[in-house]
């Protein structure tokens, strides 16, 4: 339904007044970025405000790396390719698979699909092929590109999106670690089981988790 636009305006004047009371207890907050119980410098502010999903212009684009990012997304597609017809009830009935184990680095054989081999082909083509435009202009500020190299060292604080909102939130590790074990000790909402629960939910949990 498309609101006139007299009543849009009405409409938007109580939403501006319910996003400006926000709690700010124990924060600092600005529009998208919520510091709880640490300090960013305002070059980490500008940062973060672009969000968790932006991405910074490579100043250069390395031929090396280049290849691997292709030889890796190939991969993952005959990989996908693969497994495609295997059952996946088998696979959640393996309880006892080790998700912490070393990532494999196997390799399906080529040329089980001729399209995806196509496609693959395709696409290394235009890769290679690409001619980089001259604009050289960056798309983050210096001040922002010395936050990337800040944060990058920071180990003090757990950065995180908000749970509702597209805000960012950066929290102090400590405060992060206690309140998070603050709320598992609730026996109001968890409580310590006193055997080990069956197989089956075993594997449900693993697959809701990990």
């Amino acid at each position: 339904m498309t609101l006139p636009s007299d009543d849009f305006r009405a409409f938007r004047k109580p939403c501006r007044r319910f996003v400006g009371t926000y709690n700010k207890n124990q924060s600092n907050t600005s529009d998208s970025v919520v510091e709880i119980n640490c300090r960013l410098s305002e070059g980490e502010k500008k940062l973060l405000s672009r969000g968790l999903k932006f991405c910074p212009k490579p100043r250069q684009v390395g031929a090396q790396q280049l290849s691997l990012d292709i030889e890796s997304s190939s991969r993952i597609l005959r990989l996908r390719e693969y497994f495609a017809d295997s059952d996946s009830s088998t696979t959640q009935n393996e309880g006892n698979v080790n998700k912490f184990k070393p990532k494999s680095s196997w390799n399906p054989p080529k040329n089980r699909c001729p399209a995806l081999e196509t496609f693959i082909q395709a696409i290394e083509e235009d890769v290679q092929n690409y001619v980089p435009s001259p604009d050289k202009r960056d798309n983050l500020s210096k001040q922002e590109r010395q936050a990337i190299a800040k944060l990058r060292q920071r180990n003090d604080i757990i950065i995180k999106p908000a749970d509702k909102g597209s805000a960012t939130v950066a929290m102090d590790i400590k405060f992060y670690e206690e309140e998070s074990l603050r709320q598992l000790n609730n026996p109001l909402n968890y409580r310590k089981l006193e055997r080990i629960p069956p197989r089956k939910l075993r594997i449900r949990w693993q697959n809701l988790f990990l």
